[in-house]
């Protein structure tokens, strides 16, 4: 990512959430209230870049040894068939360089507590007074939109740097699931700050009885098409999909495992919905769970029948018992020669809103 050196200054400083003090943690880090504070900071400028962009913050030069062990373990590789993608695009910054930090989307601060400097000195300044008191002996604190919109902001805390590396790395797996949460949390805050379709929310629930929150960045693209059930959305510029597909079954669950089936019914949607065939040497399943339920994912990559390209996809499968039904959440993109990453994790966070329960009034 190009480091940007733009400086921004918050409207106002948001109250400190501690995470972790010591050895006491909650279950995860989540980014809560995404969306509430959206018009109070109308005036903040947004953070720029992806979600994938991490902006890691050392307070002294010699931490950087100790914070490499922990990158190596959150940064995890995604596969996109032929291609490798790593989870984050990480980015360094010593002391002196810290305030490039501040246009990213997701910032990690590092601090050895006492030994001074000017990213300590920002800390203390970004912390409340509780936070600090109780975070300086070692601990990990959340922060929202400090910088700017739709940012995301963890200060790591301890007075050793050997605690401080033991830190990260016993923590490592709740820092991944704060970051995708928080990530998810924020897409969403954004669509729905510019617009959900809620005419099609409202008329699928009507007519399909599903919940999925349509961002108006989409367009409905097919419904049904050839007599096969199922609704597609667009987005270009690259092109990119999110197909719900449903077939009812008298045992939803026995459905669900049996995956020749649902590969069958994965292949006739690749034939009627999107004119294309699944590269079979590249399909791989895995156990996962969607909406709350247990689901099937199914990854691999799809070639196009009128014309010379391809690209990634994603089905979940996923039982509806109270209405004897399995649904298909299908995700794909179509982006030559550039990260399919942010895509999916957009398309992610839509389909995490899919609901079988009824609205909410």
């Amino acid at each position: 990512m190009m480091q940007m050196n733009r400086r921004v200054r918050s409207v106002a400083r948001q109250p400190a959430r501690l995470l972790l003090a010591g050895a006491v943690i909650l279950p995860a880090l989540l980014l809560a209230g995404t969306g509430c504070h959206l018009d109070r900071n109308e005036a903040m400028l947004m953070a720029g870049g992806a979600y994938g962009d991490l902006a890691v913050v050392v307070s002294q030069d010699d931490l950087d040894p100790a914070v490499r062990p922990f990158l190596a373990r959150l940064n995890r590789p995604v596969s996109f068939v032929i291609k490798e993608e790593m989870s984050y695009k990480v980015d360094v910054y010593r002391p002196d360089k810290w305030e490039l930090c501040k246009n990213y989307k997701n910032i990690l601060f590092v601090v050895q507590w006492g030994a001074g400097g000017p990213v300590q000195k920002e800390v203390s300044h970004l912390l409340s007074n509780e936070s600090l008191q109780r975070v300086q002996g070692g601990g990990l604190v959340q922060l929202e939109n400090t910088y700017a919109r739709y940012q995301y902001v963890l200060v790591a805390v301890s007075p050793d740097r050997n605690m401080l590396a033991s830190l990260l790395n016993r923590r490592v797996d709740e820092i991944r699931s704060g970051l995708e949460d928080s990530s998810r949390d924020r897409i969403l805050g954004r669509f729905r700050h510019e617009g959900i379709a809620k005419d099609l929310v409202a008329r699928n629930w009507s007519k399909y009885h599903f919940q999925l929150e349509i961002p108006q960045a989409y367009r409905q693209n097919q419904e049904n098409p050839q007599g096969f059930p199922s609704i597609e959305w667009m987005r270009t510029s690259p092109s990119r999909g999110i197909t719900l597909a449903w077939r009812e079954e008298a045992d939803p669950r026995a459905f669900l495992g049996d995956r020749a089936k649902l590969l069958a019914w994965r292949r006739e949607m690749g034939e009627k919905v999107h004119d294309e065939e699944l590269v079979d040497q590249s399909l791989a399943w895995s156990d996962t769970t969607a909406a709350d339920l247990p689901a099937q994912k199914l990854t691999g990559a799809w070639s196009g029948r009128e014309f010379a390209g391809g690209g990634p996809f994603w089905s979940i499968f996923l039982p509806d018992e109270r209405n004897g039904r399995v649904f298909c959440i299908d995700l794909l993109c179509y982006a030559p020669n550039e990260d399919k990453l942010p895509f999916f994790r957009e398309m992610q966070a839509i389909a995490s809103t899919f609901s079988v329960e009824a609205p909410q009034p």
